[in-house]
């Protein structure tokens, strides 16, 4: 019979001995007892005292002998799950980069769901003698089909429930990170300095949304491990290794070219300027073309004479200027105005242009407000989308997963069959409970665009964060902050 046996303390079994990973025990039992079979053994009062898959069977006079491995209710009593043994039906530990979270999503018999809260903190060891773990803390109990499905997340998980509102004058990008991550959370921040300086940063959102955002800006990866959260350039740790159909076997591997952008048209904000411009009078011509759209006030001269504003109507759009009596034959016009044209930057990547062809893209970036930006912004972008989005997905054993690779580190991946080879960061690992480990290899793709421009419309925001700051320091010297205590909540049940 293949699926699960249960039995009764005292009824039809005899328990001769048990430790943590394996227990012994004698089941009088007149069906067929298959390997792999489940033995669930309750007490009386229906609590379930061992579990486990059976590993071996010997045929006794009247009874069997019954070794089963990994007792679940002794590691479900202790929260710590190991996945080298089979216990469980499902384990998946998965870590990235950028999201500063382990997820923790495990499955076993509804039974055993009693024994877990949300709130508890489990730990997830890759086996009984490694020292590689996860500490993660229950978000998620659902009971389905006799099963109770439990996910838990890392530490990381609180900067995503702690709301911060503050503003930051005059600091470094990792100080910031460093202030948020260790003021609402258990990790102590490493980070490699960025060398720059940013006037103001205001945060008004979830601490872990601030971190990532700043992260992506100055275009580094985060990290955890342990109770480390590692804040550095992407690319920085090189392994030096080189991960090939040796290491794993290779499920997907590729590039993709749909995002590349190698011409781009860069427009950022309008400059104004100051120009004058001359004509000559025939006597009979009252309108005169000028080279700009005029902006701003005009100034009219005829023969070194003001005109009055009166006398000629400009039509800015038209770039018309048109008096209301032609000025005379031979007489000088001076017209004097300012103008305004938009930052523009073209940037090219020749190299690219000539590998995949042309693919351009204009974007209208008007918090762009100086030559110098618009160049710098201009060869970020290029760099991040002139080439293609190279990835690779390879599965493993865990042991290599936990061993012979780090997350966040680069490796030349390469696969013969196609001829791959190119240097990526492993951006992501998975583990279960199966031996078996998925390794994600990839670059970071965001739009540095799109990150500056929300910069500008956080920094414009300040003026509305101030009086709102204002309001409330007048509202908190009006009441105190309320707690609420544990009789308040067993009085509302």
């Amino acid at each position: 019979m293949k699926g699960q046996l249960y039995f009764e303390v005292g009824d039809d079994y005899n328990l001769v001995s048990s430790r943590w990973s394996f227990w012994h025990a004698h089941l009088v039992v007149s069906e067929e007892i298959d390997l792999e079979d489940w033995v669930v053994i309750f007490d009386y009062g229906n609590n379930v005292i061992l579990e486990g898959r059976i590993k071996s069977v010997a045929i006794g006079v009247g009874y069997y002998d019954v070794y089963a491995i990994s007792n679940a209710y002794e590691w479900a009593r202790s929260k710590n799950i190991y996945l080298e043994y089979d216990e469980l039906s499902k384990v998946e530990v998965k870590k990235s980069v950028q999201k500063v979270i382990d997820e923790v999503e495990f499955e076993t018999l509804s039974v055993l769901g009693v024994l877990f809260e949300n709130g508890d903190i489990v730990n997830v060891y890759v086996s009984s003698y490694d020292d590689e773990y996860t500490v993660a803390r229950i978000s998620q109990i659902e009971y389905s089909g006799g099963k109770v499905a439990i996910t838990a997340y890392g530490s990381g998980y609180d900067l995503t429930k702690v709301y911060v509102r503050k503003v930051y004058y005059n600091v470094a990008p990792e100080d910031i990170v460093r202030d948020l991550v260790e003021s609402n959370s258990n990790l102590s921040v490493v980070a490699v300095p960025t060398g720059v300086v940013w006037e103001r940063f205001p945060v008004d959102g979830y601490a872990y949304d601030a971190i990532k955002f700043i992260a992506e800006g100055v275009e580094y990866q985060l990290m955890i491990e342990g109770d480390i959260l590692y804040f550095e350039p992407f690319g920085y740790r090189v392994s030096g290794k080189v991960i090939n159909e040796t290491f794993g076997e290779f499920v997907k591997v590729g590039s993709n070219t749909d995002k590349i952008v190698n011409d781009l048209y860069l427009y950022g904000d309008y400059l104004t300027y100051n120009t004058s411009e001359t004509f000559t009078g025939d006597g009979i011509t009252i309108e005169f073309e000028t080279k700009y759209v005029v902006y701003g006030n005009v100034q009219v001269l005829i023969d070194g004479l003001e005109v009055p504003a009166t006398e000629y109507e400009v039509k800015r759009e038209d770039k018309k200027l048109i008096f209301k009596t032609a000025p005379a034959d031979g007489s000088t016009i001076q017209v004097t105005y300012s103008y305004q044209l938009p930052i523009f930057v073209h940037i090219a990547d020749d190299e690219s242009i000539a590998k995949y062809g042309r693919r351009g893209k204009k974007i209208t970036a008007r918090f762009i407000d100086t030559f110098e930006k618009a160049r710098d912004y201009g060869f970020m972008y290029i760099r991040n989308f002139a080439d293609p989005y190279d990835y690779a997905e390879v599965k493993t054993t865990i042991t290599r997963a936990v061993h012979d690779v780090d997350l966040g580190h680069v490796y030349q991946v390469s696969y013969k069959m196609n001829g791959f080879s190119e240097d990526l960061s492993l951006i992501e690992i998975t583990l279960n409970n199966k031996g078996l480990a998925t390794l994600k290899f990839g670059e970071f793709d965001f739009d540095i665009i799109e990150w500056y421009k929300q910069v500008e419309d956080r920094l414009k925001q300040l003026e509305k964060l101030f009086e709102a700051d204002i309001t409330l320091t007048e509202y908190k010297l009006l009441q105190e902050r309320i707690g609420i205590k544990a009789y308040d909540r067993l009085s509302k049940r």
